[in-house]
C-alpha cells in the first residue's frame, strides 16, 4: 500500500522532534544510491555543510540546523538554515539560496527510529545523522524502503522549491485552502470527458489523494468510478469533495492506515496506523453502509486497482463499455463477496464451503487468526477431536445456503486486535449481532456507519454516565481492544437474521471456554466484565484469587435495569479502572473516539443585532470555554492538536471558510452568520457553521421541481442535464415546506439558547398575531439541503447525521414569516427524542399580552388554532369534573387491577398487550378490525378491548377478542357514536382512553394503544419487538399526527396509535396525563392534552419519544387516509409500498370512516352485523358468529378517492 497524504503528514508530525537539530551527515547504505551514484544535487549540497569539530569551533552547533520538516500531499521536504558564509561561497545567487532536501516515499518508503532499525535493518537505504545542539547527543533517522521506489533530491534554490510546490495541486489535508469552491473550479477547467479517478489521482490537480482515499471518497459520496467529470452535477462534485476530505482527515487523525494483509506503512516507532478500522469500502468484502458485495477491479479506469459497489454505478458497465471494447480490454474484476443473487451470501466463507476435509476447513478457519500469540494457542487447542462438530456445523450451514456472520476474516478480530500479552480486561458477550453488516468480530461493537444496536447504546450510555466519555459518534469499539480489552463473545458466529442460532450447536462455547481457561492460568490480575447469564457461565473457570469478576445483567434493554445487579448504574467501567490502578496498570481510556481537530486557533463570531434584517459584522459574542480539567491532547511527538486555555475559544478570520465568507461581506449583512461551538466534557471544538439565508418564497424552484437528486438517494445517470437550480442565485437550502419563512439557521446548545439568544433574535412587533414558536422536525427530509455554488455564500451546513447526534443541541432558525410578524423557530430533528419547546415574550404573570419588552421565555405550547392568543387554561369547573372522575377511578382501582391481572397475564405476548377502547356506536369499526386481521391470519390474541357497555363487550368476545367492561368507571358513557369531534360523547370516550391505558400500565406490561378505526396489513408488534432496530430502545412511539398547523407543523403525535415500553418514565407520563384530564375537558381533545404532557416529559423528565413518520425508512405505513394529495394511498394501491396499517384518522365522522374503508377495499364486515347488538344478529346461516359476520375477502374493491362515495364503485386503477 502506497503511503498517501495522511501517512506522509503523520510521519512529518512525528519527525518534528528533529526540527532544531543539527544535520551532521547523510549516509547511504544500500539501494540505487549505492549502486548508481548519489542523488541529484548531493555533492553541491554537501559542500555547504560545515564539518563538526566541537573542539575547534564553538559556534559550529549553531549552523546546518533543520528549520522545518514539511509536507504537501505525498511530497516531503526538509528546509535547513543557510549555513555559514564560508561554506556557502560567493557564487550562489543572492536572495535565492535555500537548502532543502526533497523526499518521496514511493510504494513502500517509511522512516523508522534507531530501535526499530536495530530490530530489522534489511531494507535500510539511507539515514540522517543529527545532533541535539544543547546536549550534543547524536542520533539517526533511518529511511527504509522494500521496493526501493522512493526518491531523494538535494536543492539549493528557493525558487526551485517554490516551483516544485506550485506544481502540486491544493493539499486535501488543508481545509483552509482546499475548499469545495476550489475543487469545483479546478474540475471545471479540465476536459469534461476526463475520468474522475484519473483526475483525482493526478497530484497536480489535488495532492495527497491515493488509492484508498479515492475508493473511500467515491463510495461514501456514491459516485461511479468509471464516470467522467462531466457526468457529475455540481451537487455531486461538492459531495465527492467533502467525502474525500473527510476521509483524509479521519485517516490523518487515526495516524494513517496499515492494512492487516500486506500493509507496509508504519509510524516512526513501528506502530501501525488505525484508519483501516474505519474503512467502509476499500479492501473490504462487504461495504459498511448496506452490506453489499465490494467489487475489486485490478485494472481500474486510472490503471490501478479500484474498489466499488454496484450501487455506485451511474449506468451498467455493459452500457458504458460496448462489448467489442470490453473484449479488447476487459479488466480483471473480482466481487470479493461472491455471488450477488440468492439467499446465500458467502461473506468471505466461499473457500471454507468448498473445502473437502475437516483438516482443510480447520486450516481455513484459522487463517483469519493472524495474531501470533493467540494463533499458537488456538492451533494447539483446535487439533483436538472435540472441535470436529464446530467445523462440520459451519460447513452444513453454508451447504444450506445460510449466510454466516461475521465475515470469515472477522471471526477472530477480538484476538487479532488484542494480543495475549496485552490483555488486561476481558469483556464477555453472548453472540454476534445477526443483522446484515453489523457483526465484525468484537463483542457488542459495530463498524462505523452502522447504527449502534440497543445493547451497545446502553453500554455507551453507562460509559457516558460512569466515566464521562464524549458524545457517541459511532459504535466501533476497536480503540478499547487496542488498549488490552478483549471483547470476546461466548459464541463467535451466528446465522444472519437469526439470533442465538449457533448457540449450543456449533461448539464455540467449548473453544471460548478454553480461551478463558488459558487466560486464567497464564495471566494474573485480569478484570473480567461479565454481562448477562451467558457470560456469567464463564465465571466458574476464573480463579477469583488471581483475577477479579464484575458481573451485571445484560446491557440489552430487556435486562439492563433488571436483576439484583443491573448493568445500567453498575459503574463497571470506573470500577474496572480502579482495579487496574491498584495493580499498577494503566487505566483504560473508555473514550473510544478521538476528537477530530487540527492545529488551529478559533474565534467565534456571533451576531448581536439582526433587527430589521441588518447585522453589524464587527460585533462578536463568545461562549466561555472551560478546559482546566482537560490537558491539551497530543497525538504525536511535537504535535499539539488542541491548544485552548480557560476563557474563550477563538477562530482566526483568515483561516476558515466561515471567516473568509464573512470578510467578503463587510458592514451590514442581510443574513445572520452563526457558527457552532460544541462543548463536550469541557473540551471545546469547532464542528461547522450555519448561516442565515434568503427566505423569499418563489424565487427558486424546489429540489423536486428542478430534478436535482441528492447523492445519498442514488447515482444520477451519466447524461443527466444540469437543471435550473444551478441558475438560481438565491436558492434556499431549506425544504419546500419551510423555505417560505426560513431566513437563517444556527446550531447551538440548548442552555445557550435560553440564556443568550435574545442577543441574536429580532424582537416581535407588539401586535396581536406575532409569536415565537418552537416546532419539531424529526424527519430527515425536512433538514436543510447542502449549499449550492449559486448560494449567496460558500459556507457549508453540517451533515444531517452531524446535526442530530446530540439531544442537548438544537437547530435554531431565524424567520420572517410575513411583514410585521417575526418568529423564532427551533428545529429539533434528533433521532433520539421528541424534544418540543416553545418560547414566547410574555409577562411572568401569565397574562396573554404580547410585547417586545418582555424577555424570551420557555412556555408551554398553545392548544388552539392560533396558539397563545386563544388558549385559556382549564377553569375550576373543569378541574372539579376531573376530580370527580378521579375519585371514582381511585375508589375502584384496586378491584380493577385485581380483575385485570389474570386477563393480562393470560393474553400478553412478549409482555405486550394491545389496548382498544370502544362503545357500541363504534362497534362496526372494531368488528372490521378483527375481521380484517383474521382474513390475513394475523395474531390478535393479545388485544384487550375496554368496552364501555355490555353490548360491545359481547360483540368483541363473539369475534374472538378479549374484552373487559368496568361499569363503575364507564357505566355512564353513552352508547351512541360521537356526532362530531369534541362533543360530549367524544370527550367521554377520550377520558376513558386515558384511564384504560394508565391502568394497564400499572400491571407492568408494554402497551400498544390504538383506536378502532385501524386495519392491520401486518402486525405492527413485529416492528416494536425488533431488538436490532436502531430505534428499539425508545420509551414511546407515536404515529405522526398528519394534521400540521402552526401548533404542530410539520410533525406532531397522534393520540390514536402509540406504543409504550413499561418503565418508570412512561408510567409517570401516563400518571401525569391522567391528572390533566381537566385539559381534555377544557379543549374537548385528548390529542391536545397528550401532546402538551408529552412535550413536558420529553424536555424535562427524560422521556425518549420517537414520532413515526410515513417514510418507509422510519415506519413503513401508519398512513392517514385523509391526505388530500393521495400520495401515500396511491403508492399503496399501486403496490409501491407495504405499510403495517391504515389509520382512518382525521375523518369527519364514523359514517365517513366506513365509506372510506369500503372505497379502499378494506371492509370485511357483512351487512347483517352492521349497527347491530349481539341479540339482533341472526347466526342461523353460519356455523358461528365469526363466519356470519366476517368475510374472508374484502367486500368492496375500489379505487382511491378524496371524498367518500355513498355508491358502490367499479374496480378501477388508482
Amino acid at each position: 500500500m502506497m503511503p498517501e497524504g495522511p501517512e506522509v503528514r503523520t510521519l512529518v508530525d512525528q519527525l518534528q522532534g528533529g526540527v532544531g537539530r543539527r544535520l551532521l551527515d547523510v549516509k547511504f547504505v544500500s539501494g540505487r544510491y549505492v549502486r548508481n551514484g548519489k542523488p541529484g544535487g548531493f555533492r553541491e549540497f554537501a559542500a555547504t555543510m560545515l564539518p563538526l569539530d566541537l573542539q575547534k569551533d564553538d559556534d559550529s552547533p549553531s549552523v546546518d540546523l533543520i528549520r522545518s520538516w514539511e509536507a504537501k500531499g505525498k511530497f516531503l521536504y526538509i528546509v535547513l538554515d543557510d549555513g555559514s558564509k564560508e561554506t556557502r561561497g560567493k557564487d550562489k545567487k543572492e536572495g535565492d539560496f535555500q537548502r532543502s532536501i526533497w523526499i518521496t516515499l514511493g510504494m513502500t518508503g517509511k522512516f523508522v527510529n534507531e530501535q526499530i532499525h536495530a530490530q530489522d535493518d534489511t531494507h535500510g537505504r539511507w539515514y540522517l545523522e543529527v545532533m541535539d545542539v544543547k546536549s550534543k547527543k547524536q542520533s539517526k533517522i533511518h529511511y527504509h524502503d522494500i521496493r526501493n521506489f522512493g526518491t531523494l533530491k538535494f536543492c539549493l534554490s528557493k525558487t526551485e522549491l517554490q516551483d516544485k510546490l506550485a506544481s502540486l495541486g491544493p493539499d486535501i489535508l488543508d481545509p483552509n485552502v482546499t475548499t469545495e469552491d476550489v475543487f469545483v473550479q479546478i474540475a471545471s477547467q479540465k476536459n469534461p470527458s476526463m475520468n474522475i479517478c484519473k483526475f483525482l489521482m493526478n497530484q497536480a490537480n489535488l495532492c495527497g489523494i491515493g488509492n484508498y482515499i479515492l475508493a473511500e471518497g467515491l463510495y461514501r459520496a456514491n459516485i461511479d468510478p468509471f464516470a467522467s467529470l462531466g457526468e457529475m452535477s455540481n451537487t455531486q462534485s461538492r459531495a465527492l469533495f467533502r467525502e474525500l476530505q473527510s476521509t483524509a482527515l479521519e485517516s490523518y487523525e487515526a495516524q494513517g492506515m496499515t492494512r492487516q494483509k500486506g500493509g507496509v506503512y508504519a509510524n516512526v516507532d513501528g506502530s501501525k496506523g488505525k484508519f483501516e478500522m474505519q474503512l467502509q469500502c476499500y479492501g473490504r468484502q462487504l461495504c459498511a453502509r448496506r452490506g453489499d458485495p465490494v467489487i475489486q477491479e485490478t485494472a481500474g479506469p486510472h490503471g490501478r486497482t479500484i474498489w466499488y459497489t454496484k450501487a455506485q454505478l451511474f449506468m451498467p458497465l455493459e452500457e458504458r463499455f460496448p462489448p467489442a471494447a470490453r473484449q479488447r480490454a476487459t479488466p480483471k474484476r473480482k466481487a470479493t463477496n461472491g455471488p450477488s443473487s440468492g439467499k446465500h451470501s458467502d461473506n468471505g466463507w466461499d473457500v471454507y464451503a468448498r473445502a473437502e476435509s475437516d483438516s482443510a476447513r480447520l486450516g481455513i478457519l484459522l487463517s483469519g487468526l493472524t495474531e501470533p500469540s493467540w494463533r499458537d494457542v488456538l492451533t494447539k487447542e483446535m487439533q483436538k477431536d472435540k472441535y470436529s462438530t464446530l467445523v462440520n456445523f459451519l460447513a452444513d450451514e453454508l451447504a444450506n445456503k445460510e449466510t454466516i456472520c461475521p465475515p470469515h476474516d472477522y471471526v477472530f478480530s477480538a484476538l487479532n486486535l488484542c494480543p495475549l500479552d496485552h490483555v488486561k480486561v476481558v469483556v464477555v458477550g453472548q453472540d454476534p449481532y445477526h443483522g446484515k453488516g453489523q457483526a465484525h468480530g468484537l463483542a457488542f461493537s459495530v463498524q462505523k456507519g452502522i447504527p449502534p444496536p440497543p445493547s451497545l447504546k446502553n453500554i455507551l450510555k453507562e460509559a457516558t454516565e460512569d466515566v464521562g466519555i464524549g458524545p457517541p459518534m459511532h459504535g466501533n469499539l476497536e480503540h478499547w481492544a487496542c488498549q488490552g480489552v478483549l471483547l470476546l463473545n461466548n459464541v463467535l458466529t451466528v446465522r444472519q437474521g437469526s439470533a442465538n442460532s449457533h448457540k449450543g450447536k456449533a461448539g464455540w462455547e467449548i473453544l471460548t471456554g478454553a480461551l478463558i481457561d488459558h487466560l486464567n492460568t497464564e495471566k494474573e490480575g485480569l478484570v473480567f466484565l461479565l454481562f448477562g447469564n451467558a457470560a456469567h457461565s464463564k465465571a466458574d473457570a476464573v480463579n477469583e484469587t488471581r483475577h477479579t469478576l464484575i458481573k451485571t445483567s445484560h446491557p440489552s434493554p430487556l435486562g439492563a435495569t433488571k436483576t439484583a445487579s443491573p448493568f445500567l448504574g453498575s459503574k463497571c467501567f470506573s470500577r474496572c479502572n480502579q482495579l487496574l490502578e491498584q495493580q499498577g496498570l494503566d487505566r483504560i481510556d473508555w473514550n473510544y473516539q478521538v476528537v477530530q481537530t487540527l492545529r488551529r486557533s478559533f474565534q467565534l463570531s456571533w451576531p448581536t443585532r439582526i433587527l430589521n434584517g441588518s447585522l453589524d459584522q464587527d460585533s462578536h459574542f463568545a461562549f466561555p470555554v472551560h478546559t482546566s480539567n482537560h490537558p491539551s491532547f497530543t497525538r504525536a511527538p511535537q504535535l499539539n492538536l488542541l491548544q485552548s486555555t480557560d476563557g474563550l475559544a477563538m477562530m482566526n478570520r483568515n483561516t476558515t471558510a466561515t471567516s473568509a465568507a464573512a470578510s467578503r461581506k463587510r458592514g451590514k449583512m442581510s443574513m445572520a452568520t452563526m457558527v457552532l461551538l460544541m462543548v463536550s466534557n469541557g473540551v471545546s471544538f469547532f464542528l461547522g457553521a450555519f448561516l442565515a439565508l434568503n427566505a423569499f418564497a418563489g424565487h427558486c424552484p424546489s429540489s423536486s421541481q428542478s430534478g436535482v437528486m441528492s447523492v445519498q438517494t442514488g447515482a444520477l445517470r451519466s447524461l443527466q442535464k444540469k437543471e435550473e437550480s444551478e441558475k438560481c442565485t438565491n436558492e434556499s437550502v431549506f425544504p419546500e415546506e419551510i423555505q417560505r419563512f426560513a431566513s437563517g439557521m444556527a446550531h447551538m446548545k440548548k442552555e445557550d439558547f435560553t440564556n443568550t439568544f435574545d442577543l441574536g433574535v429580532p424582537l416581535d412587533q407588539p401586535k396581536k398575531g406575532a409569536e415565537d414558536v418552537l416546532i419539531l422536525y424529526n424527519k430527515k427530509g425536512a433538514m436543510p439541503k447542502r449549499l449550492q455554488s449559486s448560494s449567496p455564500t460558500s459556507m457549508e451546513l453540517l451533515k444531517t447525521d452531524e446535526a442530530v447526534e446530540r439531544c442537548d443541541y438544537m437547530n435554531v432558525i431565524l424567520t420572517n414569516y410575513d411583514p410585521g410578524r417575526a418568529q423564532c423557530v427551533v428545529i429539533v430533528p434528533q433521532y433520539e427524542s421528541y424534544h418540543i419547546q416553545k418560547y414566547m415574550r410574555v409577562p411572568l404573570s401569565g397574562h396573554r399580552e404580547l410585547n417586545s419588552k418582555y424577555p424570551l421565555e420557555p412556555v408551554s405550547r398553545g392548544h388552539q388554532a392560533n396558539g397563545r392568543e386563544q388558549f385559556l387554561p382549564p377553569k375550576a369547573v373543569d378541574t372539579q369534573k376531573n376530580w370527580d372522575m378521579l375519585r371514582t377511578y381511585l375508589a375502584s382501582i384496586d378491584d380493577v387491577l385485581k380483575e385485570l391481572r389474570p386477563i393480562v397475564d393470560k393474553i400478553s405476548i412478549k409482555n405486550t398487550v394491545v389496548v382498544m377502547v370502544c362503545n357500541h356506536g363504534q362497534s362496526e369499526l372494531l368488528l372490521n378490525f378483527a375481521c380484517s386481521a383474521k382474513s390475513r391470519n394475523l395474531d390478535i390474541s393479545n388485544v384487550l378491548v375496554f368496552a364501555t357497555d355490555q353490548e360491545t363487550k359481547e360483540l368483541a368476545e363473539s369475534v374472538g377478542l378479549t374484552a373487559y367492561f368496568d361499569e363503575r368507571n364507564f357505566g355512564e358513557i353513552p352508547m351512541e357514536a360521537a356526532g362530531r369531534y369534541g362533543d360530549r360523547k367524544f370527550v367521554a370516550m377520550m377520558m376513558a382512553k386515558v384511564i384504560c391505558v394508565q391502568v394497564v400500565g400499572l400491571l407492568g406490561v408494554d402497551i400498544l394503544f390504538q383506536d378502532v378505526d385501524i386495519v392491520w396489513f401486518k402486525s405492527p408488534l413485529s416492528f416494536f419487538h425488533d431488538e436490532q432496530s436502531p430505534i428499539y430502545s425508545f420509551d414511546a412511539y407515536f404515529q405522526d399526527d398528519g394534521a400540521h398547523s402552526v401548533r404542530y407543523a410539520p410533525w406532531s403525535s397522534n393520540s390514536g396509535f402509540y406504543y409504550l415500553r413499561h418503565n418508570d418514565r412512561t408510567q409517570y407520563f401516563l400518571n401525569s396525563l391522567l391528572m390533566q384530564g381537566d385539559l381534555i375537558l377544557k379543549t374537548d381533545s385528548h390529542q391536545q392534552a397528550l401532546v402538551a404532557v408529552l412535550s413536558e416529559h420529553a424536555n424535562l423528565y427524560g422521556l425518549r419519544v420517537k414520532v413515526l413518520s410515513r417514510d418507509e425508512d422510519e415506519f413503513p405505513g401508519g398512513y392517514h387516509f385523509h391526505q388530500k394529495t393521495g400520495k401515500y394511498m396511491r403508492a399503496y394501491f399501486k403496490g409501491h409500498n407495504k405499510p403495517y396499517l391504515m389509520h382512518m384518522s382525521w375523518t369527519k365522522n364514523k359514517d365517513n370512516k366506513l365509506l372510506f374503508f369500503k372505497q379502499m377495499g378494506e371492509w370485511y364486515l357483512n351487512e347483517q352485523c352492521v349497527n347491530r347488538k349481539p341479540g339482533e344478529i341472526d347466526i342461523s346461516k353460519g356455523s358461528d358468529f365469526v363466519s356470519t359476520c366476517c368475510s374472508k375477502t374484502a367486500l368492496f374493491s375500489c379505487h382511491y378517492r378524496d371524498k367518500p362515495s355513498i355508491k358502490s364503485c367499479k374496480d378501477s386503477p388508482p
